[in-house]
């Protein structure tokens, strides 16, 4: 076992780590693979490093880390399986323990994995500041290195990869193990700020910026979402916003696509690579279909929805997959006579799909008394709204007949005792005599 290895910093990529180990001990790429891997290929593609369990036997990281608490502290697999289900999880982290070849995003699809894909190692020069003054060094963080973050999410800088002076880039895709510098080749201070981002709409920087915090805040989750459910949880929602309808097809899609774009703006979602058009084969669509959970999907884009949809990873409840268009029973009797009025005393509501693919609930108490109204409820105040009155029942007509009987009230007072128009009362009043 070697004797000394570098322990990670926070958010510290694990390529990263590697690195300062080869320029502490000045190995050879050939002689840091024999001495952490024994006789074995470049066990890294890009930057993901792989064979973890054979590197922890090998060092004294098998002290502090076990495989699992590795790859999930100083690598980018929480990102990239949270939202593949327990079993394509379990293969990646399998993958990234034993096996050289493979490459952990290519379980999201060939044809999505590389959304977002940095060509280079990138960094924040105010994080470097605050390294080198913690760690005596600077460090290539995680965050920084994920799909779509463009931005630092602290110092709200936009992430370099090349000198401020020069342009010469720090890190080339070819380059293999190498440690961030204070320097460029030429010497100049990488760590020199430039000035806020300026050149992108306000709205646009808000988003990047949002996103990275979201980033992080799934780096950090020990979370896995079943495709199934995520699904579920995505229609559910759009149900109650009203661009799903009961059967699970979207309504007026146009709408649909023109709110998640008017959401994000064109130039957040081009930037992360997710350009939306009206086609039924865009990837919007396709996720949100109603067998969209066989296949898999890149996590940048499962946050993109979850942020339009929920407003944060906080607010997806993946759990909630009950679609309750009126809230959970029991409901108010609205009967305005009724010694019950505006009590939860309705058990029986019955949802259908009315006219132009609206949702309907039919709502009916034990004094006779039947409402309707369409959905779904957008605040509490909409439990006690009636939209259509299918029958008042005896309670409600027992009522009205006493208070014509009596002779004391004028029909403008009996109105709104009763809470109908004058053209509904005088309905009634006839059926009573006819009777």
């Amino acid at each position: 076992m070697i004797k000394y290895f570098p322990r990670p910093y926070p958010d510290e990529l694990l390529y990263s780590v590697i690195a300062r180990f080869q320029r502490h001990f000045g190995n050879s790429q050939s002689e840091l693979i024999r001495s952490l891997w024994g006789k074995t290929k470049y066990p890294f593609r890009g930057y993901q490093v792989n064979r973890l369990q054979k590197l922890l036997d090998n060092t004294l990281l098998g002290q502090c880390y076990s495989a699992k608490q590795l790859a999930f502290q100083h690598t980018l697999w929480p990102f990239f399986s949270a939202f593949s289900g327990r079993d394509v999880q379990n293969t990646m982290f399998h993958n990234m323990i034993v096996d050289v070849a493979k490459n952990t995003t290519g379980f999201i699809g060939s044809h999505l994995s590389n959304i977002g894909r940095k060509k280079s190692l990138q960094f924040c020069p105010e994080c470097m500041k605050a390294d080198i003054e913690s760690y005596g060094e600077p460090y290539w963080h995680r965050i920084h290195q994920a799909p779509g973050v463009l931005i630092c999410p602290w110092h709200e800088i936009v992430l370099r990869n090349t000198c401020p002076m020069c342009g010469i880039p720090i890190l080339s895709q070819g380059m293999q193990y190498a440690c961030l510098d204070a320097c460029c080749v030429n010497g100049h201070d990488l760590s020199l700020s430039e000035p806020k981002v300026n050149n992108i709409a306000k709205k646009t920087l808000e988003h990047l910026i949002s996103y990275a915090h979201e980033v992080y805040k799934l780096l950090l989750t020990d979370c896995c979402y079943e495709p199934q459910a995520i699904s579920q949880r995505y229609i559910i929602k759009l149900r109650e916003l009203g661009f799903v309808g009961l059967k699970g097809h979207l309504i007026n899609p146009g709408n649909f696509t023109a709110s998640f774009i008017e959401y994000f703006g064109n130039e957040f979602l081009n930037l992360l690579e997710s350009h939306v058009d009206t086609n039924i084969t865009s990837w919007l669509r396709i996720m949100i279909w109603r067998d969209g959970y066989k296949r898999l999907y890149h996590p940048l884009r499962h946050l993109l929805l979850i942020k339009y949809l929920f407003g944060s990873l906080e607010s997806f409840n993946i759990s909630d997959t009950e679609y309750l268009p009126f809230g959970k029973g029991p409901w108010p009797c609205l009967n305005p006579v009724a010694s019950h009025y505006r009590m939860l005393v309705i058990n029986d509501c019955y949802i259908y799909q009315g006219s132009f693919k609206k949702t309907h609930g039919i709502f009916t108490c034990e004094c006779g008394y039947i409402y309707s109204r369409v959905g779904p409820d957008k605040t509490n105040d909409d439990r006690y709204r009636v939209g259509n009155v299918i029958s008042y029942g005896s309670v409600w007509e027992d009522a009205l007949n006493n208070l014509v009987n009596s002779g004391k009230f004028t029909m403008k007072e009996i109105e709104l005792k009763m809470k109908v128009s004058r053209m509904t009362l005088i309905k009634y009043i006839n059926k009573r005599k006819r009777e």
